[in-house]
């Protein structure tokens, strides 16, 4: 009946995530680090086809150029597969649900810069340029699934952010994020309508040292 009342259902999940980190410094001027990450999202009843098992390993590097500037590479890879069923008697390929299960590259570098000319306003600038990249391998056919079939999602994000030590125990901080999502798919209706963005993020914080 198109004259009855809109009905909307409660949308909630409960996340789980474990890691392991291994952490290497192999001199004054250049370190490593290892991590590998599950991160289970469960969702409540009315769309547990959204429910997401993803498993990523995650690589950086750090090097000091100088001594007032230093640079971090990060790479990471993601494999995260979606439950894409509610009901007993149905698999991800023949289910009338979508399929979310996704693969992602993360490409990432960071600097801190301790800047001495600038000390009476701030102490050191950290900045970073994120890049994702999401492909949705999903073999359903577009029109039975065309919300992921053939998607494919960029995420980037830039991040300035300005610190200041006011003392031994106390430091401030002030910082913009820059975040944009891009998405590619075959399907011609409103999937890019709903999933681009832009957005600008200012915060401010401080950080105490018992």
């Amino acid at each position: 009946d198109d004259d009855a009342p809109s009905q909307y259902k409660e949308f909630r999940f409960t996340r789980n995530v474990a890691y392991a980190m291994w952490r290497q410094t192999v001199s004054r001027k250049f370190s490593y680090s290892l991590q590998f990450e599950f991160n289970g999202r469960y969702y409540n009843k009315p769309f547990i086809e959204n429910d997401i098992q993803a498993w990523e390993i995650r690589a950086r590097v750090s090097y000091r150029i100088h001594k007032r500037f230093k640079v971090d590479l990060d790479y990471s890879y993601e494999d995260a597969t979606a439950r894409g069923v509610d009901t007993v008697d149905e698999d991800r390929l023949t289910s009338d649900d979508g399929d979310a299960s996704y693969l992602r590259d993360l490409y990432r570098f960071g600097f801190t810069w301790t800047t001495r000319w600038a000390m009476p306003v701030f102490g050191s600038i950290t900045g970073s340029y994120l890049f994702m990249d999401y492909y949705y391998p999903t073999q359903k056919p577009l029109f039975a699934d065309p919300y992921h079939t053939g998607r494919r999602d960029k995420v980037t994000k830039i991040t300035v952010q300005m610190n200041r030590r006011i003392n031994r125990r106390v430091s401030v901080y002030g910082a913009f994020r820059y975040s944009d999502r891009i998405v590619e798919s075959p399907w011609y209706g409103d999937i890019t309508l709903d999933k681009d963005y832009v957005q600008h993020r200012y915060w401010v914080g401080m950080t105490y040292k018992f």
